[in-house]
Parts: structure tokens; C-alpha cells; sequence
């Protein structure tokens, strides 16, 4: 920085300004990780949030050795979706409807909530259904528990902590 080229009264500016800067209230701890990404042959802009899990689940062979969890918000091309992910696991197909998780969200009661597989039968990956009305909800919210049903190891919960979501995509 030049020094002598402000004037005493723009440097006390200067100060109450910076002074005004740092007396604000910090921004929220959050562990929400935010990407924006280009396709290059679109245009097309892609919108992520996604916040790991702050639990494992040991699943027995082939998966053992703790398995964690990606809760993620993205808008695509093709519209807004939840995204929930395991690293090593697979989660039950919902074929026919017949499988819900349950979301609770906060201190609230356990919610059934349907959901959907993926389009390509990736069996790591699963879609809450009414993605709007779900993040509406985790905007709102510190934490959130999602108990879903896994191939060969029955019903398990994941935990996230949600606080701090921000999204207007």
C-alpha cells in the first residue's frame, strides 16, 4: 500500500470503515462445501452443496471398513435434486414404492419420506422425493437424520449437520 497519498480524514474513513467490517457478526459455521461448474460445450451452469455425514455405519463384507455418507443439493439442467451417497454400500431399490426413509428433522418427529433410485440402477446413490419442499426444510434447520434401508444390513441412519444452507438456486 502507498503510503502519504490519503488524507488524514480518508484514512480515519478508511478505519471507521474497516473497524465497521470487523465489528459484524461472522457468517455462521457451516459444513455445507458449495461448486459451481461450466459444461463447456452448453454454457450451462451446475449449482452443488453437499455436507458429509458426521457418522459411519460398518457394513459387513464387501463394504466393510466404515462406511460415510454425502447429503447433497444440486441444480442441473434437468431441474433440482436431493442426493443422498454412501462411499462403500447399497442402498434397497424402490421399486413399486414399497420403501420410505424416515427424516427427522432437528428435535421433530421421524417423517416418512418416499424416494427414488437412480435412473442408471447405481445402487450407491438415492433421491428424496419433493426435493423443494426438502430443502426448504433443511434451510431451516441444524440437523438431520436420515434412516434408510441397505442391501443385506436392514435400516441405518445417517446424521448431518445441515445448519447454514444457502440456497437459491
Amino acid at each position: 500500500m502507498l503510503t502519504g497519498c490519503l488524507s488524514p480524514a480518508s484514512e480515519k474513513n478508511n478505519a471507521e470503515s474497516n473497524a465497521a467490517v470487523n465489528d459484524a457478526a461472522p457468517e455462521p459455521q457451516t459444513d455445507w462445501l458449495y461448486e459451481t461448474r461450466l459444461d463447456k460445450m452448453s454454457g450451462d451452469t451446475s449449482y452443488f452443496a453437499s455436507s458429509n455425514s458426521t457418522n459411519s455405519v460398518e457394513f459387513e463384507f464387501p463394504y466393510n471398513g466404515g462406511s460415510t455418507f454425502r447429503l447433497m443439493v444440486r441444480k442441473m439442467l434437468h431441474g433440482t435434486d436431493v442426493v443422498v451417497l454412501v462411499d462403500k454400500g447399497q442402498f434397497m431399490t424402490n421399486m413399486m414404492g414399497e420403501e420410505q426413509l424416515r427424516v427427522k428433522f432437528d428435535d421433530g418427529k421421524p417423517e416418512p419420506w418416499a424416494y427414488s433410485g437412480a435412473r442408471d440402477a447405481g445402487m450407491d446413490i438415492i433421491f428424496p422425493n419433493n426435493p423443494k419442499k426438502f430443502i426448504q426444510r433443511l434451510k431451516t434447520v441444524k440437523k438431520v437424520m436420515i434412516e434408510a434401508p441397505f442391501y443385506n444390513a436392514g435400516r441405518q441412519v445417517m446424521e448431518f449437520d445441515v445448519e447454514g444452507l444457502r440456497w437459491s438456486h
